[in-house]
This record gives structure tokens, sequence and C-alpha cells, in this order.
């Protein structure tokens, strides 16, 4: 304990000694002098003395003093926060050549503030004087600018060759960019592997977007072997910092167990987590509560999402389609599928393809009984049931019977033949027929070849 004392004496000497040799420089007005003591009292926190020695050594155009004052000013440290006055300081320092003022100054026209106008070619030209002197935050903002066009004429190749210039630095969103330019050719030839490669980087340095991006190209195979392990291993990298994109993503490997065990709880788990961050899951949601059979929650979400998300209008088709956890319909059905639009298309084949066979049913009910066509339905062949319905239903057209052991009561011991496209069918059914109706069954031992012909 004693020794911590003496350390932490000698520390506040240290600190005075500093301070005092500066101060004596900075009384006689050497501007560097002035801005070193401003830097003793903010990193104590003393924002008003802070102040006042970073104003003089200003006042002698000292860059950095200018700098630790557009800091004060423009987030309010001691000083009633003044974004014009933060303004007025880096315009002071970009003209005085700062390449980090100029590149404030470049964002101030970008996005209009501290009372100027928003000017996108104000903020290029800005931007371009900070990057020609290699500052790399603005050498990938003049990236972004050609790659969207702000300012500038769009051009991919030139916001590469910015992008480049920032993430050889290793600056980590310039090398997220330039990995997406790989990915999508603009700029460069497609080329996944080289995407990867800048996206590792960036990621590596914890950049949240570059991880989320990294885990797609693992869990698609894009440039590297697919792997839905280390996808999962990247996503939650992102998702832990709370990256919205990247938590509904590994939600997404929890509900089809791809990297992971299968589990709904936990996909539903990282899937709310991405809706509170301003993610729409809504269908997601649904679908987890539809697996775990809640089918009331899963209608909640899949309608608090369909006004967003045509597969919300999908998922409540497709359960009034099955009647699950609500009475089926097909007129509900199709209403949903139709407001899915083109993701509806399969699901309006299915509806059509019920009602086409409902209305078979009902056709073949009355003209051949109730019985008849249960009973086919179940694959029962009865007693009463007409050969000819068994080939109709079969899609076929009767070809002969053939006669075994035929009896003077009328009765023929036959089995069916029918003609398809095919050529001859033969059937299972060896059964006792009068008139063509089914009258009993039974085995026999020996046949008669003798044909009946129809």
């Amino acid at each position: 304990m004693k020794k911590l004392f003496v350390l932490a004496a000698m520390t506040c000497c240290i600190v005075c000694t500093f301070a005092q040799e500066f101060k004596a420089s900075a009384e006689q007005g050497d501007a560097a002098a002035q801005t070193k003591m401003g830097d003793y009292h903010f990193e104590r926190k003393e924002y008003t003395q802070a102040l006042q020695w970073y104003e003089k050594a200003a006042q002698q155009d000292n860059v950095d003093a200018i700098l630790q004052l557009i800091e004060i000013y423009e987030n309010g440290y001691g000083v009633t926060k003044d974004e014009k006055k933060g303004v007025m300081y880096e315009k002071k320092a970009a003209g005085l050549g700062s390449a980090k003022a100029q590149y404030y100054l470049g964002n101030t026209y970008h996005n209009g503030y501290g009372g100027e106008a928003k000017n996108l070619s104000k903020a290029v030209e800005w931007y371009r004087k900070a990057a020609e002197q290699g500052y790399a935050k603005a050498q990938d903002m003049l990236g972004d600018c050609y790659y969207e066009g702000d300012g500038v004429t769009k051009d991919y190749a030139k916001a590469v060759e910015w992008y480049r210039k920032a993430a050889e630095q290793g600056y980590k969103y310039a090398q997220k960019s330039l990995g997406s330019c790989y990915y999508f050719g603009r700029g460069v030839t497609k080329d996944y592997a080289m995407a990867v490669e800048w996206y590792r980087k960036a990621a590596e340095q914890g950049y949240a977007n570059a991880q989320d991006l990294l885990g797609d190209c693992y869990y698609d195979g894009d440039g590297v072997t697919k792997d839905y392990a280390k996808a999962v291993e990247w996503y939650r990298k992102a998702a832990e910092q709370g990256y919205k994109y990247a938590q509904k993503s590994l939600g997404r490997c929890y509900y089809y167990g791809n990297g992971v065990t299968e589990d709904s709880n936990k996909a539903l788990e990282w899937f709310n987590k991405a809706q509170k961050n301003g993610e729409n899951c809504c269908f997601w949601i649904g679908k987890c509560y539809q697996q775990l059979k809640n089918y009331t929650k899963a209608m909640e979400y899949f309608r608090k999402g369909e006004a967003e998300d045509k597969y919300c209008s999908l998922a409540l088709g497709w359960m009034y389609y099955e009647g699950e956890g609500v009475q089926k319909s097909l007129t509900k059905a199709k209403e949903y599928a139709q407001k899915a639009g083109d993701a509806g298309q399969n699901l309006l084949e299915e509806i059509e393809n019920e009602n086409n066979k409902k209305a078979k049913y009902n056709e073949m009910v009355r003209k051949w009984g109730k019985a008849s066509v249960d009973a086919w339905l179940q694959s029962k062949v009865c007693v009463g049931m007409s050969v000819k319905f068994l080939a109709e239903m079969n899609d076929v057209e009767i070809y002969k019977l053939r006669v075994y052991n035929g009896g003077s009561d009328g009765e023929f011991k036959v089995e069916i033949a029918c003609m398809n496209s095919n050529g001859i069918w033969k059937n299972k059914y060896r059964i006792w027929v009068s008139n063509y109706k089914i009258t009993r069954f039974k085995d026999w031992s020996r046949e008669d070849d003798r044909e009946f012909g129809l």
C-alpha cells in the first residue's frame, strides 16, 4: 500500500512539473506550449482553463489548438454546444492545410451542418484536399462519393482507387468497401476470393459489417469453401455487437440447424434482437412460433409484417390452406397468396389443384356414389363397386375381361385388363362380377384362358 502511495505521489509530481514547465513558456506566448497547457486541462476535464489556452494558441494559427476548439464547440465540452463556431474553426484549420480539418469540413458540406447548406461538390473538394495528403478517412469518403455519384460523376473505378489507398493504410471501413467492389465486380473484375481477403482484414479489426459479410461468404461458399460453422462464428461476432443483419442471419442458422444444432427458441431469441434493432423479422419470428406450434403467435407476427414483407402474406396463405391453427379455407388461402404476388404462385397452383380435385370428387360421387369413391380414395375395392368405375378412376379404358372358370349363374371370375396410352395394363383385381358389378371375392388355383371381349 505504501509503495502505491509513493507511486501516485511521484506521478502527481511529474504531472505538476510538466504543467509548470509548459506554463512558463505558454505565458510567454509560445503557441505549442499553450496547446500543451490546453491538453493538460482538457484531460483533467477542466474545460474552462483548457478553452482559454487553446484560444490563445489558435490566435497564433496553431492547428492542433484549433482542432481541439472544434472538438470543444461541436460537442459542448464546458461550453454551450455551438456547431457554427465549430465550423468556423474547421474552415480556419482547413485553410491552414490541416487534412483532419479538411475532412471535417468535407463532412460538414456532405451532411449540411453548422448552418452550412448541404453541398456535395464542396464536400468532394475538401475530401480531395485531405485525401491527397494521405488522410485515410478522407480517401474512404472520396471513394464513397465516386461510388454513389455524390458531387461527382459516378465512377466505380475511381471509387476503387481511393478505397484501395485507405484500405492499404489499414482503414477498416475502406477495406470492407473494397471487398464489396470485388464481390459485386464494380470498378474491378468480380473476384470472390479477393472480396473475402478484404472483408477478413476489416472483420479482424472488429468491424461488424465486414464480419457479417464474411459470414455470408462462408454461408454461401463465395470465395471460400462453404462452411456453416465458420459462417456462424462470424455472424456471432457481429451479432454480439448489436449488428441487426448478423443477428437475423444467426437466427436463420439456428432455425435451419446450419452450423449449429437446430433450435427454434435460440432462433427466436436472435430474431427478436434484430427486430428490436429495427430489422423486420416478423416472418422469421412467425416461422419460429409456427415450428413451436404456437399458431396464435405465428399469425400475430405474420399479420404484423405483411405490409412490408410479402412472405408474411404467403405464410398466412399456407396456414389457411393447411388449416394450421385456423379453420381450413381455400378462399382465404387464395386471398393471401394473391397478396404475396409472384411469391404466391406455387400456393395458387396448389389451391387450383385442390379445387379441381374437389370438383372431380363431386362429379364422381354424382356418377358412381360416395361409398365407392371414398373406398377408392382409401385404396379399397368393395363388393358393389363397378369395374367400369375402377377403370375410370385409374384413368384407363377397359380393354377386356379375362374369364376364369365361368359359371352358369352368369357370374364370371375375372382379371380386369385395361388399355392405356402405353398398351395393356393389368391391374390387381381378381374378382367375381355380374354386369360389371363386383359381387364377391374368391381365390382360385387354376386359370381358364377363355376371354370375354367387351
